[in-house]
């Protein structure tokens, strides 16, 4: 058994020459093949849950797990099966502090908090905002959407890793950013080549591809 973990945006949806994104075509049946064979695929996003979903849904992408948030927590198809503590936020005294705070969200699942999402007034107050947050911990993505403290994709991976009882070997990923580069240096991986990519992923990748499509003609000969 194969566990294949890709990266969402710019990796199975990439932007085309026109600047539309779509999922090329081929993808989906390519994914359907891999886990006919017996394999599990995972999408790795830095999206929360909901967003993912809808793309999923829209798309009619399958897949057995989804890692959200940067590997803040992860999905099967019954809902949520693994998160990491979350350092809990005095909602109260945030706004007391930041009058340009109108609102906080807390996001909850199975009585865990999994993020926050943080709705400011002016934009040019969320650096001193962020400067706090730090100081007390949380690791922030997409401007004020807080999660997980050391938030990491590779651990997610090590989580259904000990799940499938499977070793390094057995895992391929497939991503383009900063956030994807610890797992592209720590599993035989593929690098997305874009217009601005990122140098460690393809400085570490052990193949480079336009996306997971392409990825799928080489992985197609190895399993």
């Amino acid at each position: 058994m194969k566990l294949l973990v890709s990266d969402y945006d710019d990796t199975i949806k990439v932007m085309t020459f026109l600047g539309n994104d779509r999922i090329p075509k081929g993808t989906i049946k390519n994914i359907n093949d891999f886990r006919n064979k017996g394999n599990k695929f995972m999408i790795a996003t830095a999206r929360t849950y909901k967003s993912i979903m809808y793309e999923v849904e829209y798309y009619s992408i399958p897949y057995d797990y989804i890692s959200c948030l940067n590997g803040a927590d992860i999905y099967d198809k019954d809902g949520l099966i693994y998160s990491k503590d979350m350092i809990e936020l005095n909602i109260e005294k945030l706004k007391k502090i930041y009058s340009c705070i109108y609102k906080i969200e807390q996001f909850k699942e199975k009585d865990k908090t999994l993020y926050y999402y943080v709705y400011i007034k002016l934009l040019e107050s969320s650096k001193r905002i962020i400067e706090y947050l730090k100081s007390v911990n949380v690791c922030i993505f997409h401007k004020l959407n807080i999660v997980s403290p050391m938030s990491d994709k590779v651990d997610s991976i090590r989580f259904i890793q000990d799940l499938l009882e499977i070793n390094d070997n057995d895992v391929i990923t497939v991503g383009d950013g900063i956030n994807d580069a610890s797992m592209i240096e720590n599993y035989y991986s593929y690098g997305i080549i874009k217009l601005f990519p990122n140098k460690d992923v393809l400085k570490n990748c052990d193949k480079k591809v336009k996306s997971l499509r392409d990825a799928f003609k080489d992985i197609n000969k190895n399993i």
